[in-house]
């Protein structure tokens, strides 16, 4: 294959790094720019950094970023849910919430 360029900027990229995203290739430089953004931190998340996401939200997939918003327990590797954009392990703890 000797012209193989990113779906976006159609840069050749024969030889270089990319990432495929809904099964088009694209450069490092365009994948940053259309990467999400962590609704914890609010930085960018990197190509080559986990992520979790639901619905129209993202996080890093980190305990620093992914946890529980009442009790800080991380969820990475635990069920949750969200309510009005928070992240929350149990029921319990969305009670608490509204309870503040």
């Amino acid at each position: 294959m000797d012209h193989f360029c990113c779906s976006n900027c159609q840069e050749h990229i024969n030889g270089q790094s990319y990432v495929i995203h809904e099964s088009q290739p694209f450069c490092l430089n365009c994948s940053e720019r259309k990467a999400d953004y962590c609704d914890t931190c609010g930085e960018h998340i990197k190509t080559d950094q986990p992520q979790k996401s639901h619905e129209s939200q993202h996080w890093h997939a980190t305990d620093a970023c992914f946890y529980c918003y009442t009790c800080r327990i991380p969820l990475n590797n635990r069920g949750f849910f969200t309510y009005y954009g928070e992240l929350f392990c149990s029921n319990k703890c969305a009670l608490q919430r509204n309870k503040h």
